[in-house]
């Protein structure tokens, strides 16, 4: 669960975080990686960094930021949506949040992609 967000900061449980993360389908944060997508878009090797550690999720969402914007390429989503069955959730991040923390308490196995400006 996501406790709170704001601009250049997000609280997951005890843990304050000052850079974009990924949360796996297990609850596990990392920090995200942003050298493997250019130009403000998600590409293909990120979203594989998600699946390779996540097991069995219905859908992974995107909190696109509240200045910078990130999009998920086209590639990526063809990638999840037809190969791997995968929905992607795009949302700012503030919504995004909200959303994770709804999915997730009615039993959804999700991942996110969280952007914090």
């Amino acid at each position: 669960m996501i406790d709170s967000v704001e601009p250049g900061e997000i609280k997951i449980g005890r843990c304050k975080y000052t850079f974009d993360v990924w949360i796996f389908g297990d609850g596990r944060v990392m920090q995200r990686d942003e050298t493997l997508s250019k130009d403000n878009k998600i590409s293909v090797e990120e979203v594989q960094v998600i699946l390779d550690n996540s097991v069995d999720i219905v859908a992974i969402i995107i909190g696109s930021g509240q200045k910078t914007k990130i999009h998920i390429s086209s590639e990526a989503k063809k990638f999840l949506e037809k190969k791997h069955k995968i929905a992607i959730w795009d949302y700012n991040t503030n919504d995004a949040v909200k959303v994770f923390n709804e999915q997730t308490k009615n039993g959804q196995k999700i991942a996110a992609i969280i952007h914090l400006n």
